[in-house]
């Protein structure tokens, strides 16, 4: 019993200094353009879900729309928008997936390179 507790106690102390020294991951410059490309985005397209880096990492090169498609977009005008807002917040040469929301993996919509 009494090594049940000392095992017990040990556990949680490292699984404190865990948890104390962990910190959750900064959003770095190019993450917060993404965040205000999905901002502006959100405003004029409420069929939008989602806005990222496709590849989470920075400086990955595409980024991905999430969007629902209950409510009719024309796609080609959403893709145009998007790379206005990128090229805007200076991301360019991004390639762009627009993405239907739902089951994953998602079916993607339209492709383009944005300049």
């Amino acid at each position: 019993m009494r090594n049940h507790l000392i095992l017990l106690l040990i556990t949680g102390f490292y699984a404190f200094l865990y948890i104390a020294t962990s910190r959750a991951p900064v959003c770095d410059d190019e993450c917060m353009k993404v965040a205000n490309v999905y901002q502006k985005l959100h405003a004029k397209y409420s069929s939008i879900t989602s806005v990222y880096r496709c590849g989470g990492q920075p400086g990955h090169k595409i980024i991905c729309v999430l969007v629902n498609v209950q409510r009719p977009v024309a796609m080609d005008r959403l893709a145009d928008t998007v790379c206005q807002l990128l090229s805007e917040e200076g991301l360019q040469n991004r390639q762009l997936h627009i993405l239907k929301n739902g089951n994953y993996p998602y079916d993607t919509l339209i492709t383009r390179t944005c300049n």
